[in-house]
């Protein structure tokens, strides 16, 4: 077993797994990578606190669920998946780069307590307003292209709210 709990890195890509599961024990892992799999819910993942980075993107998952114990978190993929409302993400302190994409999101809200937060991609939601980005201190950008917000709502708020980051549309 000691072998095992030395792996840093996994990567399981386009194999169509429905479930994480057996990966309880890879306690040293930083990096895993699930991505383009047919995974439909976030589980299974409680042991390991070291990861940093997280690519769940293009799966069929519903909810974010499941990060509670992933403090250690940087990097968070969930592109391309049925996500519909931005929860789950309160203990990820340490979050600095949050991929969305393609999901069914008509809101940001949610990301209060992202303060590291340094780059947020929603492109490709169904968000009709730029909201709720208030409270993240340190973001740099925010991407939002393929979107029902037009340049002229962008910069009217960008103005408004004296944003010193860049907004991509």
């Amino acid at each position: 077993m000691d072998d095992i709990t030395g792996i840093e890195r996994l990567e399981i890509l386009g194999t169509d797994i429905k479930k994480i599961e057996g990966l309880e024990h890879l306690t040293g892992l930083e990096e895993l990578f699930l991505s383009a799999n047919k995974i439909t819910e976030i589980s299974g993942l409680e042991t390991l606190t070291g990861l940093s980075t997280l690519a769940l993107d293009a799966n069929k998952i519903t909810e974010i669920k499941g990060l509670d114990n992933l403090v250690n978190l940087t990097t968070l993929t969930l592109g391309v998946n049925r996500i519909s409302e931005i929860k789950g993400l309160d203990n990820l302190v340490n979050l600095r780069d949050l991929e969305l994409d393609l999901n069914n999101i008509s809101e940001i809200k949610g990301l209060d307590n992202l303060k590291k937060l340094q780059v947020l991609s929603l492109s490709g939601n169904s968000l009709k307003k730029i909201e709720g980005l208030d409270n993240l201190v340190n973001i740099e950008k925010v991407y939002l292209r393929n979107m029902y917000i037009n340049r002229e709502q962008r910069k009217a708020y960008e103005k408004a709210n004296n944003f010193s980051y860049a907004i991509i549309v």
